[in-house]
């Protein structure tokens, strides 16, 4: 279920750096962009049939890809 949950994270931008393993818990630390993070919480919900949760906290932020950039300026001019 872990690796179900981590490449779900790796689609979504992310890069997990940790997986901590306590008896049947699994604790993954991650980073992700904000923006990519929008419904995760029902995505992580239908992969692992409502056993787990999340939190997320601001970490730092970072620059854009210039092709995010576009994508990003093309949803604001209504292009997409």
């Amino acid at each position: 279920m872990s690796g179900e949950v981590q490449n779900d994270i790796i689609w979504r931008r992310g890069e997990v750096h940790d997986e901590v393993h306590m008896g049947r818990t699994v604790t993954l630390h991650a980073t992700a962009p904000l923006a990519a993070l929008v419904g995760y919480s029902s995505s992580l919900r239908s992969l692992t049939s409502g056993n787990a949760a999340f939190s997320m906290h601001l970490d730092h932020y970072a620059p854009v890809t210039l092709d995010e950039q576009q994508n990003i300026l093309n949803k604001r001019m209504g292009c997409i």
